[in-house]
């Protein structure tokens, strides 16, 4: 089994950790107590949901990571492997994020944290109204990156929302690189 390190990079986690402290503020400051259905998209080795179910702090039903990238499927499932086994708490998904099929009875939040590999903005548009949305990109020139953003007011103005209840950034400063993450939290 081959694992990109680059998953584990301090950079990947602190985002990661990030967007987890961040949700569970927005989902306790809007009062949403429903469980979550969550989808990720673009959702590499599943180590966001494994951050949810360790913090504790979301009530979740369950959770799709859906990637393009049919090598990571199954360590996906190995780091989440507890959450499979409990029938339906976790599932990885091989799947082009703009071809993948769902309704708004099937997930509350959809989750990309990798919008800077993806082409197109279809995986976008594909969400239904009224789902509440969190997005990152960033501003780091990589070779596998299609669609970086220059500033967060950039971010905010392509992935128009219904409604915003974060917005942010988080600086990296590294001595061979900077980069700065961008982050949105909303209903679409």
């Amino acid at each position: 089994m081959h694992i990109d390190q680059d998953a584990f990079a301090s950079g990947q986690i602190l985002s990661k950790i990030w967007l987890a402290e961040t949700l569970e503020d927005v989902i306790k400051y809007q009062n949403i107590t429903d469980p979550l259905k969550i989808l990720i998209l673009g959702g590499w080795y599943g180590q966001l949901h494994l951050f949810f179910r360790i913090r504790k702090n979301l009530k979740i039903e369950s959770t799709v990571s859906v990637d393009i990238d049919p090598d990571v499927q199954k360590t996906a499932e190995l780091l989440n492997e507890t959450w499979v086994w409990l029938s339906g708490k976790f599932s990885a998904v091989t799947a082009d994020a703009d071809e993948f099929s769902y309704s708004a009875d099937d997930f509350n939040v959809v989750i990309n944290t990798s919008v800077e590999h993806m082409q197109s903005r279809e995986w976008f548009e594909n969400i239904p109204p009224d789902t509440l949305v969190v997005l990152q990109s960033n501003d780091m020139a990589h070779d596998d990156h299609q669609n970086n953003h220059q500033s967060l007011q950039d971010f905010v103005d392509e992935y128009k929302m219904s409604e915003y209840y974060y917005d942010g950034v988080k600086a990296f400063s590294y001595p061979d690189q900077m980069f700065k993450r961008y982050m949105i939290i909303g209903r679409k």
